[in-house]
């Protein structure tokens, strides 16, 4: 058997180096599965945002909150829509508030601090979801070199073991030892180098989501501020 395969290596690894390469593996695999997840995810909330937006746009400028949370019920897969639907919802709940409460306002009542909030609490939680996985993505990115290098110290230590044990000396008796044990380090690189680079990637889609988060939100608040409040001030008694 040919000592420098992979083959020929794995079948005189340690147990250590064959347990540190499965976890490596695993590691990889992990990796894989959540770049595929989150770029699938992504796509899906990016296609189904920009529908959305257009149509939110279109509904706050004819005054048609009912209209524009019920869209946001077409579009489970935008978040953008559920922190719309939300921010919405408290206007709608601050405006019967002020309709049924003679001086409310006076009383330091505040629909638009009340929209604020909702759209502040709701995001927070839509980019928690959205960033789900990637603090794995980034902990795989930065363990596996070191989970390599462990294999490879504890490979070489065993070469050294062996040509103790056989008295041989010279590079040659412990070149196949060596050699297996350099192997865990770089299976190690194999996982974090694309795991580096999909997190970097994905990390990027998500910013880019949230400054469309942050523009649907700063457009809701300008509704609020403008034709929200004189909505609310006509029917004011």
């Amino acid at each position: 058997m040919d000592h420098f395969s992979v083959t020929g290596m794995w079948a005189s690894m340690g147990l250590v180096a064959r347990a540190v390469i499965v976890v490596l593996l695993s590691m990889s695999a992990l990796s894989l599965y959540i770049s595929l997840d989150r770029i699938t995810t992504y796509l899906r909330v990016q296609r189904s945002s920009l529908d959305y937006v257009r149509d939110l746009g279109r509904l706050l400028g004819t005054q048609d909150l009912k209209g524009a949370v019920d869209r946001s019920a077409l579009k489970p897969q935008s978040p953008i829509a559920r922190i719309a639907s939300a921010a919405l919802l408290e206007l709608g709940r601050g405006q019967e508030i002020l309709r049924g409460r003679q001086g409310a306002s006076e009383r330091g009542f505040d629909v638009l601090e009340l929209v604020q909030l909702t759209l502040i609490r709701v995001k927070e939680r839509e980019v928690a979801e959205l960033r789900r996985g990637l603090s794995s993505l980034a902990s795989f990115a930065s363990a596996a070199p070191f989970i390599g290098l462990f294999g490879t110290v504890v490979g070489i230590i065993d070469a050294f073991k062996v040509m103790a044990a056989t008295g041989e000396g010279g590079i040659g008796a412990i070149s196949s030892g060596i050699a297996e044990a350099l192997m865990t380090t770089a299976v190690g690189l194999f996982v974090a180098i694309p795991a580096v680079l999909a997190h970097n990637y994905l990390n990027g889609r998500v910013e880019d989501l949230v400054v469309d988060m942050n523009d649907a939100s700063s457009e809701i608040v300008a509704f609020v501020v403008t034709e929200g409040t004189r909505e609310v001030e006509a029917v004011d008694p």
